[in-house]
């Protein structure tokens, strides 16, 4: 009885090993979820050495909503034709209202299939150049249901027009090399972030977020908590 004993738990050991392995061989396996979970980590921890070491290039390189030369509370990546993007800019609008010295840094991530998304934001760029990147970006947030792919030269100087921009001057800025320049640093930039969607906004404090957040939330990002000020 004891032999047999004895070889009933061996085998029952063998088994669990056996099992144990096969486990690990499918949690490690491409797509697994060890290494699903392991990659994600490994990610999330380059994206937030990105975000601690290069913050102040984050932050101060790029057109901003809000108070000029305010705190910078958190960096936003928009897309004009983006449906979610314009939900959330009600959010960062309250936000800003509440904190009336903070400020929001804005970086264009348009839709790489899409022209009239790359114009529209080279075209919030020309009018950042021009001195007036908030009435720009407000201007394209509320009409991009108007926004139409047909749209030509002259109707992004007709826009311009009607902001009482230089028209000829954001024209020619929209193709030039300098736009073309900030919208890749831009697209490099969340590449490296790992962001392709938007609304997506970015702080030392939390890191990486996605989507339509709530004016709660934001200012937790931002500061810690809303009552703090």
């Amino acid at each position: 009885m004891k032999t047999t004993s004895r070889r009933l738990d061996a085998m029952s050991r063998t088994v669990a090993v056996a099992i144990l392995v096969i486990a690990m061989i499918v949690a490690f396996q491409p797509g697994g979820f060890a290494r699903r979970t392991l990659s994600e980590w490994m990610d999330e921890a380059e994206r937030r050495r990105i975000i601690t070491n290069e913050w102040s290039d984050l932050a101060s390189n790029g057109p901003a909503l809000g108070a000029p030369r305010g705190n910078v509370a958190t960096v936003m990546f928009v897309d004009y034709l983006c449906a979610y993007c314009r939900m959330a800019q009600d959010t960062i609008a309250e936000f800003l209202h509440l904190f009336p010295m903070a400020a929001v840094t804005v970086r264009q991530l348009p839709n790489p299939g899409s022209r009239l998304s790359r114009a529209a934001s080279a075209f919030a760029l020309c009018g950042h150049a021009q001195g007036q990147f908030q009435l720009v970006h407000n201007e394209l947030i509320r009409s991009q249901d108007s926004l139409r792919h047909d749209m030509g030269v002259q109707h992004w100087a007709g826009i311009a027009r009607h902001l009482g921009l230089d028209e000829q001057s954001v024209v020619e800025c929209m193709q030039s090399q300098t736009t073309t320049a900030v919208l890749a640093a831009d697209a490099d930039l969340a590449s490296r972030l790992s962001l392709q969607s938007t609304p997506a906004f970015v702080t030392v404090r939390v890191g990486l977020e996605l989507g339509v957040p709530t004016l709660a939330e934001v200012s937790e990002w931002a500061y810690g908590t809303v009552d703090r000020w």
